[in-house]
């Protein structure tokens, strides 16, 4: 049986880490390698961490000082000495069949990269208010295929995140791949779309295996993050060029320039709506990029060919003029007024 390397980042996250720790130690598949991360936590993390490795031979424990999520990933990686590799949250769980599933849909190293869905589970006050569940198929793909039906059918959450997934371990040390160190948003899709670009054949599974909780308020995902639009716009730039280099179709593609504004918009609709965190100066410099972007100029000038109700051929086209004449002042205040009304009705 092939050892599995399961790599958990560990900061602020005692109150949810044994039910972390216990979900992979629970496994059915037994033949694991437990390596927890303690990046320089302040709270009891640590403590609980070394309790598991005395109870089991299974779990090795890092202590190392605060550098982030990435840096942790990229030490869990460097000291792993499993065939395969996978990666869960501290405040997250699996479910016990996840490991040895994953496994048999490999099909004896067949697959390089095995992918499940995720259970979104999001808390209110306490208690879980909302389940969001992110399915995939059964199914067997190559990258481009797998990119069509990310676009087609599933949400990007699929593949953007490192979790809900297994990799080959020699993949990644081959090809020196790990996380980058110098961004903390997107840097997981970052990987997962390097580790893609060594990957041949991929098989999903329509079972979901993986469950995200959004209930830690310590987590980067519910925080406003002033950088959010130029970290966006490099992690849709790289997927971009991995989508083109597999010659994705013409289809596929518009699918993807959708999305790729819709993220790109969204970052500065954030800059507004949070305006008591970020000065006009930080807001300028986002529609200046977000304007003078050429793969927006280009789907804005494809857009406002396409048949649409009245409004929204309005709005496009209003659009189009704003960033044809690159009317950043204009741009500004348009959406300055629109976050303000919303804010005070």
């Amino acid at each position: 049986m092939k050892k599995v390397s399961v790599i958990v980042p560990v900061y602020k996250s005692e109150k949810y880490l044994h039910r972390c720790i216990d979900s992979i130690l629970n496994q059915a598949y037994q033949n694991i390698e437990l390596i927890l991360v303690d990046d320089g936590s302040p709270d009891n993390s640590s403590v609980i961490c070394d309790e598991y490795a005395l109870k089991d031979s299974r779990v090795k424990v890092i202590h190392k000082e605060n550098k982030g999520v990435s840096a942790a990933r990229n030490t869990g990686l460097s000291n792993s000495t499993g065939y395969y590799v996978m990666f869960v949250d501290s405040d997250d769980c699996i479910k016990n069949t996840m490991v040895g599933n994953l496994l048999k849909l490999l099909n004896n190293d067949y697959f390089d990269f095995a992918l499940s869905g995720v259970n979104i589970i999001t808390y209110a006050d306490g208690v879980p208010s909302k389940l969001d569940i992110y399915a995939m198929k059964d199914k067997h793909y190559s990258v481009k295929s797998l990119f069509e039906a990310i676009i087609d059918d599933y949400d990007l959450v699929c593949i953007c995140s490192p979790w809900g997934k297994l990799y080959k371990n020699s993949i990644i040390k081959q090809n020196s791949i790990e996380f980058n160190e110098n961004i903390y948003l997107g840097e997981d899709t970052l990987f997962v779309l390097n580790y893609l670009r060594f990957c041949k054949e991929l098989v999903s599974s329509k079972n979901v295996y993986y469950n995200y909780y959004r209930e830690n308020y310590d987590s980067l995902f519910l925080k406003y993050s002033k950088e959010a639009f130029e970290f966006r716009e490099l992690v849709f730039n790289e997927m971009r060029n991995v989508m083109i280099s597999y010659y994705c179709s013409e289809c596929g593609m518009s699918k993807f320039e959708k999305l790729y504004f819709s993220a790109l918009f969204e970052s500065i609709s954030k800059d507004f709506m949070n305006f008591d965190k970020s000065d006009r100066k930080h807001k300028m410099k986002n529609i200046k990029r977000f304007i003078n972007n050429k793969n927006i100029r280009k789907y804005i000038c494809e857009k406002k060919k396409d048949k649409a109700n009245v409004m929204e051929r309005i709005a496009v086209v209003g659009l189009y003029i704003l960033i044809k004449f690159k009317a950043k002042y204009m741009f500004y205040f348009i959406l300055k007024l629109y976050y303000y009304k919303r804010r005070n009705k």
